[in-house]
């Protein structure tokens, strides 16, 4: 599933990893020059619509930083942001 908020693009989907379990893989993009803010994967049983919610709020959280995705932004902690991560 794809969607686009205030800017950037999130990418989150559930495939099949190469061990032949299901992973969740997630991104986040910032649209003004193709920079992958987030680019990751989970084990999460989650529904990928409350990852579209939860990285939503880690944008609007990081662009209320000084330094957005900048290395004096604080860290990209999924769970901070109500992410399950296992």
């Amino acid at each position: 599933m794809i969607s686009k908020h205030r800017g950037h693009t999130i990418e989150v989907r559930r495939e099949e990893c190469l061990g032949g379990w299901p992973m969740l893989y997630y991104s986040i993009i910032r649209d003004s020059d193709g920079y992958f803010c987030v680019d990751n994967c989970s084990e999460s049983d989650d529904y990928v619509r409350d990852w579209i919610k939860g990285l939503k709020v880690m944008i609007d959280a990081e662009l209320e930083e000084d330094d957005p995705w900048g290395e004096h932004s604080r860290r990209l902690d999924a769970e901070a942001y109500g992410i399950a991560v296992l």
